[in-house]
């Protein structure tokens, strides 16, 4: 089933139910950082969005430049939790999630950034679809290394005052 007149990128015919599912990907995408909020019991008050951009910032300045070490860009996404969580309150559990909306929103920039040259394919029909994919799979890993790391920030914070 095609739309009449609608063009791809690479100039064949789209097919309707693929921009149906890519629409609605990026509408999970926007209730899944709700949901995972919800789950995790974050309300603004434990959240200190300073740090959260600043350290989404570090995920992608990092992530981007440290590629060109090896294992630099898991250590671009594992620092930046460190800082948010030293940076944070004392508690754990504030660290942790700061770490994890840190990773969330860095790491599906990241993830997008490091997508996009891999775009130039012929095969790469539905740009949107492939962007989403890179960006929740690495976002999905760059909150799991800031979680731990907001939690290894709180401790040295603890440690030292």
């Amino acid at each position: 089933m095609y739309i009449k007149g609608a063009k791809g990128p690479d100039g064949s015919n789209t097919n309707i139910v693929v921009q149906f599912v890519e629409g609605l990907l990026l509408y999970n995408l926007w209730m899944i950082c709700i949901r995972l909020g919800k789950i995790f019991g974050v309300d603004n008050n434990m959240l200190n969005w300073k740090y959260i951009f600043l350290g989404a910032t570090l995920v992608v300045v990092l992530g981007l430049f440290l590629r060109i070490v090896e294992y630099g860009t898991f250590i671009g996404m594992f620092v930046p939790g460190i800082i948010v969580g030293y940076l944070v309150n004392n508690d754990y559990k504030n660290g942790a999630k700061n770490g994890i909306i840190t990773g969330i929103i860095g790491g599906f920039i990241l993830g997008i950034l490091l997508v996009i040259p891999l775009l130039n394919l012929p095969s790469a029909n539905h740009i949107i679809f492939y962007l989403f994919v890179g960006g929740i799979i690495n976002a999905i890993f760059t909150m799991i290394l800031d979680a731990i790391g907001g939690i290894i920030g709180v401790i040295i914070r603890n440690k030292i005052y």
